[in-house]
């Protein structure tokens, strides 16, 4: 669950938690 909290970091990222993963 790493990218949950990247996902956190961005707003957006929130509902692309896939483009997340990629995106870091």
């Amino acid at each position: 669950m790493e990218f949950n909290v990247k996902t956190k970091r961005q707003p957006h990222a929130t509902a692309s938690h896939t483009i997340s993963v990629y995106y870091y």
